[in-house]
């Protein structure tokens, strides 16, 4: 594990930060729901490792180069 995290940090839009940030307010004085322990921050890690060289695999495979998605801001698409 790296430098022995035991919370996740993520800007992936499902990663839970508003449910966490809902309890955190509630129990101000109970457990930081953000500090996941260092097994669950050890398999959120594999995983997030383990995603981006599947996708490199399969475009390898296929011989495509996947274009990004534009994403959303505002009103208007950027890339």
């Amino acid at each position: 594990m790296r430098a022995g995290a035991d919370a996740e940090r993520s800007d992936h839009p499902n990663d839970h930060r508003p449910q966490h940030a809902e309890q955190f307010r509630d129990r101000p004085d109970g457990p930081n729901p953000f500090v996941l322990g260092r097994p669950r921050t050890e398999r959120f890690m594999a995983v997030m490792d383990a995603m981006p060289r599947g996708r490199i695999a399969d475009a390898e495979t296929t011989g495509s180069r996947d274009e990004p998605r534009p994403r959303a801001t505002g009103t208007h698409m950027c890339r």
